[in-house]
């Protein structure tokens, strides 16, 4: 065997590949739940906005039923038993703060909610139901949590709080919903993501 034209061939140690491997485990520790978190985007929240219009839905229909009159704002306290209330301005009593969640709407001067579970409710206008028309609230699903984006965190929607009947659905088709139900803010990107949370 001729030496003169072998050359020793350098490779990594043991030592070094655990070394690489280690950084490598540790950012990819660091950086899957921002990438997981990013790429859940609003299907992220749709499970608690659900529960929530559900429940809320459920708690008009009850008091229809029993002939109540229509208050958006005694109603939900009473269904919902909230951790906070605030009965004349949301943004003045702490249940929002418009410099981390937004102005979302002109809502947050009106009465809202903190539930238990850190879903704030605003826009809860003490509507009876001799007044015809729709009562607009925005929902923010994780409160002052992040991302504070409308059609992600946050949802614009409508109940209407007029006779039976009166209120314009906004997603289209011109048809007439009756009192108590929910329905998107606007159309567009309101009922699209209205559409996707109830389905």
């Amino acid at each position: 065997m001729n030496l003169k034209f072998f050359k020793p061939v350098r490779a990594f140690s043991l030592a070094e590949l655990t070394i690489t491997l280690a950084i490598l485990g540790v950012l990819a520790v660091a950086l899957l739940p921002m990438i997981s978190n990013s790429q859940a985007g609003p299907r992220k929240y749709t499970a608690t906005l659900k529960s929530t219009l559900t429940t809320i839905e459920n708690a008009v229909a009850t008091e229809l039923q029993r002939g109540d009159n229509f208050n958006s704002y005694t109603l939900i306290q009473r269904a919902l038993k909230p951790e906070k209330s605030c009965d004349t301005n949301s943004e003045n009593q702490g249940c929002w703060n418009r410099a981390v969640q937004g102005n979302s709407r002109g809502e947050t001067t009106e009465p809202g909610f903190i539930l238990k579970n850190g879903v704030v409710l605003v826009g809860l206008n003490n509507v009876g139901s001799a007044t015809a028309g729709n009562n607009g609230w925005v929902i923010d699903a994780n409160g002052i949590e992040g991302p504070n984006i409308m059609n992600v965190d946050q949802l614009f929607v409508h109940m209407c709080a007029g006779a039976a009947n009166t209120c314009n659905d906004p997603s289209g088709g011109g048809h007439k919903v009756a009192t108590g139900v929910l329905i998107p803010g606007t159309g567009g990107a309101d009922a699209a993501r209205f559409d996707e949370i109830m389905e």
